[in-house]
């Protein structure tokens, strides 16, 4: 896991172009307040950022909350849950690197 770090532009098109310029495959996802998602082994390399709301991640036993323009990278095999954090709505990509499943 990459420490978390400003994605640039907090758009939709500015986030996704940073996302893939990085070769991640990009997908877009909304939340909804008390969404959350129990813990798993990620298979792919992934990035996670947030266009709106804070989304909570729990990654190896470590926490990182994610606010507007925030992008958090994830390897593969870590340990990963998700959660909404506060009564917001969350606007994320979602980022996978394809073809690099073990």
């Amino acid at each position: 896991m990459k420490s978390p770090g400003r994605i640039g532009e907090v758009t939709l098109d500015g986030v996704r172009t940073r996302l893939e310029s990085l070769g991640y495959a990009v997908s877009f996802h909304v939340y909804a307040p008390g969404t959350r998602f129990a813990a798993y082994h990620v298979s792919l390399d992934r990035a996670d950022a947030v266009l709106s709301g804070r989304l909570g991640l729990q990654v190896d036993g470590g926490f990182s909350e994610l606010g507007p323009g925030d992008w958090l990278e994830i390897s593969r095999g870590c340990l990963l849950a998700v959660e909404v954090v506060g009564d917001q709505p969350v606007l994320a990509l979602d980022g996978v690197r394809l073809g690099e499943a073990r």
